[in-house]
């Protein structure tokens, strides 16, 4: 079954994890996850049922990169509402990872 996006940084790679037989459905990308569920069904139906958006827009201010000395390449977002530090990404969150809302270009 195909999970929706997570409603906070946009990503896809949803995982079902199991944590002494309780379920749940985690983001891969920023660690979102559902609440504690007793069937994979549950969890995926919370998943999906929670999952929504309201049609809110953050603005993208500006976007640097910059080099760690013990990672690669590592961007600073300037978001209307926060500044992501240390983004792995070239190309900004397609939702905000702190306020959920669609981030386009001001």
């Amino acid at each position: 079954m195909e999970l929706k996006p997570c409603p906070f940084c946009g990503g896809v790679e949803m995982r079902i994890c199991d944590v002494h037989g309780d379920l749940f459905v985690r983001c891969g990308r920023c660690g979102a996850r559902t609440r504690l569920t007793t069937t994979q069904k549950e969890a995926v139906d919370a998943w999906q049922q929670r999952n929504t958006r309201a049609e809110r827009t953050c603005h993208m201010e500006s976007m640097h990169g910059y080099t760690d000395p013990f990672v690669s390449t590592r961007y600073s977002v300037e978001l209307s509402c926060h500044t992501l530090e240390d983004w792995p990404d070239s190309e900004p969150p397609e939702y905000c990872p702190w306020c959920g809302a669609k981030v386009v270009e001001k």
